[in-house]
C-alpha cells in the first residue's frame, strides 16, 4: 500500500466498501500488524 490510506486503495481496486480492504490487506498495513492483545500477551 506503500503508505496510503486504507480509502485511497479501497477506491483504486473497486471495492465496494473499506472493511473488504481491511479484511484482505491489514496484516500488511504498518500498525496493524498487532494490538493490544500483542501488548498483554508481553506483560510480566
Amino acid at each position: 500500500m506503500a503508505g496510503q490510506h486504507p480509502g485511497y486503495v479501497q477506491e483504486l481496486l473497486g471495492q465496494a466498501n473499506i472493511s473488504i480492504t481491511l479484511d484482505t490487506y491489514s496484516h500488511v498495513i504498518e500498525g496493524m500488524d498487532g494490538g493490544p492483545g500483542d501488548t498483554v500477551d508481553e506483560a510480566p
